[in-house]
């Protein structure tokens, strides 16, 4: 995989892990403002499995990075 490549896959996953969690965080306001409780549940439980598949793709990266002998570019 080209470094190109790796640093798009990268940004998307970080972007997903951002998007969630602002709609958690959009979602709580709701929640604390009795705005349509059930809607705003629901909606909510999908921002947290966005964040997490996010998160768990950021991690899965790292991991993937470090595991990688280093090159010395020349």
């Amino acid at each position: 995989m080209s470094k190109h490549s790796e640093r798009l896959e990268h940004g998307f996953h970080v972007l997903d892990t951002v998007v969630g969690s602002v709609v958690i965080l959009c979602l709580l306001v709701w929640l604390f403002l009795g705005a349509w409780p059930v809607f705003a549940a629901l909606l909510l439980a999908v921002g947290i499995v966005a964040a997490c598949l996010g998160l768990a793709y950021a991690i899965g990266w790292l991991l993937e990075r470090m595991r990688r002998p280093r090159t010395i570019a020349h």
